[in-house]
């Protein structure tokens, strides 16, 4: 958890971006998961005001990302990718998005992470993408999933694995994808080759202006931007 304070008072421009789930360590270093999401708004400050930043992160491997990302090591020793954290700028410091489970009203702006894919083999378990009102679900064996059930699914505004968090793989069957963090986490994917769902994003309409948000549009570890634009 970073520290911000206002330098002026003014208005600032508040951006996130929620970390990239991870692909399945049995493949190469170029395996890759779902992207993260981007939100973005404006927030007014006086001087010496304080904010809280909290950056989600890409392991590149089965552990779970930083700030919500799924774990998805499995009892068979196969594991998919990780799901990517969630990237949360607050009011106070309450550490990982999920502890703000009972605070929410503190949180200004979350970027969901992308879900964790299993594409060990040439198998396309793809994660979904993370972030917007509703993360992307994952595929499974190059075949999208419906939403028909909960595994591999992306989260919504109010639904998902749980506040905060990415869903985890330690019961399936074989090598799938942690969910993505986000204000809602995605659901772990379950079946072989199966990817994780993407996290959803969130923006505090009543504390902040104008903002936005866009769904799948970033690579690596997370990362979190405040600039002022007014005086």
């Amino acid at each position: 958890m970073q520290e911000f304070v206002a330098a002026n008072a003014g208005k600032y421009m508040l951006e996130s971006w929620g970390a990239e789930g991870s692909g399945s360590p049995q493949n190469s270093s170029s395996s890759r998961g779902g992207k993260g999401g981007y939100t973005m708004g404006y927030y007014k400050m006086l001087q010496l005001n304080k904010l809280y930043a909290c950056v989600g992160q890409r392991t590149g491997d089965f552990n779970a990302g930083y700030n919500g990302g799924g774990y998805a090591k499995n009892k068979n020793g196969y594991p998919g990718g990780g799901g990517g954290g969630a990237s949360h700028i607050a009011t106070t410091n309450r550490g990982i998005l999920a502890n703000y489970y009972n605070y929410q009203s503190e949180i200004l702006i979350v970027a969901g992470g992308g879900g964790g894919s299993d594409d060990n083999g040439g198998d396309d378990g793809t994660g979904g993408s993370g972030g917007g009102e509703s993360g992307y679900n994952a595929y499974n064996n190059g075949i999208l999933i419906t939403g028909t059930n909960t595994w591999g699914c992306g989260a919504t505004q109010s639904t998902g694995y749980a506040f905060g968090q990415g869903g985890a793989t330690t019961d399936a069957p074989n090598d799938s994808g942690g969910g993505g963090g986000g204000w809602y986490g995605g659901f772990a994917g379950h079946d072989n080759a199966m990817g994780g769902g993407g996290g959803s994003g969130h923006i505090n309409t009543n504390n902040i202006i104008n903002g936005h948000m866009d769904t799948g549009v970033y690579e690596g570890n997370g990362y979190i931007k405040i600039t002022q634009v007014s005086f």
